[in-house]
């Protein structure tokens, strides 16, 4: 089972919060769009803890990022729910269901020849168009997008087998960290549109992962950990540090393909001042997955 530890004594107000907030996570009877984009090894293990094969300790602030998410999900669908009754009231059309945009819901499909039910919660849906609203940092938005975009694509999949129609993709972002001058993002908040896949290219990549999860289903949990103490360090994030000349200690930035320019323009936003007072040194980071600090303690 998950045992929730408290390690840093946060009150009883903020423990009922977290707790609630991460209940209704697990899914035995099938997998959500989140779960088959996790690592594999993870999705596994957590299942077992779920279903008390093994203990497994998580401290409720590891859990803090599911509770931004719960009360950013709350606050757009009431949103969502007032504007759709101040735009219709009007018209003499109080229904939700001839509204325009609809507010998401857990729709489900069973996966034909494998027998398991794949799930996922829309946030909301304007025109036929898929929304998704995301407060992700700026190394999020600039590193993971591509998560956001099969996350999305999953949800399209759902609701076209469905028989419901999709235009397109879009992501809604509040920035947590946006300093004004930033070249990526532009802005603290944005709208962005994802590139909507082909429906075959999307089957096939959901049957891969979860014929992939099913696999890995089969292995013994101590190979999973091991699996998992390999994998949980694989992210290598290319990086510049920047150093103003006279000067021994500078600022790191993460940038895609070794790219000297991007980094230099980096600089030149947050720091405001002139390229050729700046010496580029490049490096390479060890980013730990994010995606394995759930398990953390049975990797230590």
């Amino acid at each position: 089972m998950i045992i929730q530890t408290n390690n840093n004594n946060l009150n009883n107000i903020f423990k009922y919060i977290v707790k609630k907030s991460v209940e209704g996570y697990d899914n035995p009877d099938g997998f959500s769009a989140t779960d088959i984009i996790k690592p594999p090894e993870v999705v596994v293990l957590l299942r077992r803890a779920l279903s008390n094969q093994f203990d497994i300790e998580v401290d409720l602030l590891d859990s803090s990022h599911v509770v931004r998410g719960n009360a950013m999900d709350n606050f757009v669908k009431d949103a969502i729910r007032k504007y759709g009754k101040e735009r219709y009231s009007k018209k003499g059309r109080p229904k939700e269901s001839d509204y325009d945009i609809h507010i998401g819901k857990r729709e489900s499909i069973i996966l034909e020849g494998l027998g398991v039910k794949l799930s996922g919660e829309i946030d909301y849906v304007i025109d036929d168009y898929i929304h998704d609203f995301k407060n992700i940092s700026e190394w999020t938005y600039n590193h993971l997008l591509f998560k956001y975009e099969q996350q999305l694509n999953i949800y399209a999949y759902i609701r076209i087998m469905r028989g419901l129609p999709v235009r397109g993709l879009k992501l809604d972002i509040l920035l947590t960290n946006y300093k004004e001058g930033m070249i990526s993002p532009p802005a603290p908040m944005l709208t962005i549109e994802l590139p909507l896949w082909d429906f075959n290219e999307t089957e096939k990549f959901i049957y891969n992962k979860v014929k992939n999860i099913l696999e890995f289903e089969k292995l013994s949990t101590k190979e999973l950990i091991e699996i998992a103490k390999e994998n949980q360090y694989d992210e290598k994030v290319e990086a510049f540090t920047v150093i103003r000349k006279g000067k021994t200690r500078g600022r790191t930035f993460e940038v895609k393909n070794d790219n000297e320019e991007e980094a230099l323009a980096l600089a030149q936003a947050d720091l405001e001042s002139k390229s050729d007072e700046y010496v580029l040194s490049p490096r390479i980071k060890i980013k730990k997955n994010y995606e394995y600090n759930i398990i953390k303690n049975l990797l230590i």
